[in-house]
């Protein structure tokens, strides 16, 4: 009879505890089959594992683990090379010289492989013969100090047939073992593979300053100028300082010095050792250049012999081979970075031009009309705007120079120029004989900073007698 108080039968009373043990057995198998990792460490360079997921496999055979902050030195050798790590006051040198550039995170990475070792397999206990397995005369021999004072040195061997891994073995085993190909070929990078192949510390994208000496004199100067403007603010520009004092184009200093130095890279490095060190010519440079940058960081780079189309530079007492081109700037005429209007004043600013040569004067004059019109004249007689423009104005209000000036003997003028400007100044500039092939300018300033091609200044002058011939 059904139990009427309960309302629950026997037989529903075990249908409801056999589910119940079910469905524990079922939990226990999900929680097994999702909690549950083989215990070990992850290594990235073991099959099936690809560095994406945080997921533990068997790394194989162990063949030995040491604390990665244990090791205080680390000894390389391979084939003809022979060079240490030495951890100092936390950092990594290289060897006892303080001076090579590391790239502290490629020797980082080496002292966690070799702070633990583990095997694909091994492939021979107690072997008698390591010669066989290329461990005799090894590819790559390396060394490792620990803090207590004992050491374990590594051997990587020939590469297996596979191509897969690399014979091992580990001095004081007996035994030969197979570890991955990734982690032999790591072992056996040379020296430049921790090298810091940048060997500038200033920031080439904002420079501050520019010194260039070429042949044990100074051959351009520039550096930025805070400038006050009207409303109170400043801005920095680049100024000239030698071989004269002038305004600089800073885009042509960004993207001729700075655009080319942001390409410098180590093709090679020269260390004492090396027979080329004492013929690299650095140290009686063709020239130096000395940078410093907007934090004030500065570094001085020596150019010494060129080979080829590279050349030796030294910088931070240390010799390299460089690109030729990263420092092509050494031998840009400095005119290239400086304004190269001798004068200029927008043409609303001004309202006649004399254009002289002591004999004729020619007259250029700027009306603005009651009904709004322009007139532009030459010589009392009216002439269309683009002849002005082209003729008169540009040739002369907004004169190009051709190159600095070096001092002379001015003797007599040939030509003046004066610029007539609407707030009561003249400008005038006034053309001497240079040399056979220029004329040099000098300011009403009595300032001689550029020289112009005769060839320009002789044509402008012919046309205008042409255009409309000067007055008696």
């Amino acid at each position: 009879m059904q139990n009427k108080k309960s309302g629950i039968s026997a037989s529903q009373k075990k249908i409801i505890i056999i589910g119940v043990i079910l469905l524990a057995l079922l939990g226990t198998l999900w929680a097994v089959t999702n909690f549950w990792k083989p215990t070990g460490n992850s290594d990235p360079n073991a099959p099936g594992n690809s560095g994406g997921e945080s997921s533990e496999v068997d790394l194989g055979i162990e063949v030995y683990t040491v604390l990665p902050k244990d090791i205080l030195q680390m000894d390389v050798s391979v084939g003809d090379e022979n060079f240490s790590f030495v951890r100092k006051d936390g950092k990594w040198m290289f060897g006892s010289d303080s001076t090579v550039r590391l790239l502290a995170s490629e020797v980082d990475y080496l002292c966690i492989e070799l702070s633990g070792v583990y095997a694909k397999e091994c492939v021979e206990e107690n072997a008698p013969d390591f010669a066989k397995y290329g461990l005799a005369e090894p590819a790559a021999t390396l060394k490792i100090h620990l803090k207590d004072g004992t050491d374990k040195t590594v051997r990587v061997g020939y590469k297996s047939p596979d191509g897969s891994a690399y014979y091992f073995s580990v001095d004081g085993n007996p035994n030969v073992y197979l570890i991955y190909a990734s982690k032999a070929e790591l072992m056996m990078r040379s020296a430049t593979a921790y090298r810091n192949t940048s060997i500038l510390d200033v920031d080439v994208n904002n420079l501050a300053r520019v010194h260039v000496i070429r042949n044990g004199s100074t051959m351009l100067d520039v550096n930025k100028k805070i400038i006050a403007l009207e409303d109170g603010k400043t801005k920095l520009e680049w100024n000239m300082t030698f071989p004269k004092v002038l305004p600089c184009n800073g885009e042509a200093i960004d993207e001729n010095i700075g655009g080319k130095l942001s390409y410098i890279t180590v093709a090679e490095f020269i260390d004492r050792s090396d027979s080329r060190y004492s013929s690299s010519g650095v140290n009686n440079p063709r020239a130096v250049i000395q940078l410093t940058d907007d934090g004030g960081i500065s570094q001085t780079i020596y150019v010494g012999k060129q080979d080829g189309g590279k050349c030796y530079v030294k910088a931070d007492d240390r010799v390299y081979l460089i690109s030729e081109d990263s420092i092509s700037f050494i031998d840009v005429p400095p005119f290239l970075y400086v304004s190269k209007f001798v004068n200029l004043e927008h043409v609303d600013n001004v309202f006649k031009v004399e254009i002289s040569d002591g004999n004729i004067t020619h007259v250029a004059t700027i009306s603005n009309e009651e009904n709004g019109a322009t007139t532009y004249k030459l010589n009392g007689t009216g002439i269309v705007k683009d002849v002005f423009t082209r003729q008169i104005y540009q040739p002369t209000v907004c004169l190009l120079a051709d190159d600095f000036a070096a001092p002379h003997n001015r003797g007599k003028s040939v030509y003046t120029i004066s610029c007539y400007l609407k707030d009561g100044t003249v400008k005038k500039m006034t053309f001497y004989n240079y040399d056979d092939r220029n004329y040099s300018v000098v300011t009403e300033k009595g300032v001689c900073d550029f020289i112009v091609r005769k060839k320009k200044i002789d044509d402008m002058f012919a046309a205008l007698g042409t255009i409309v011939p000067a007055k008696p």
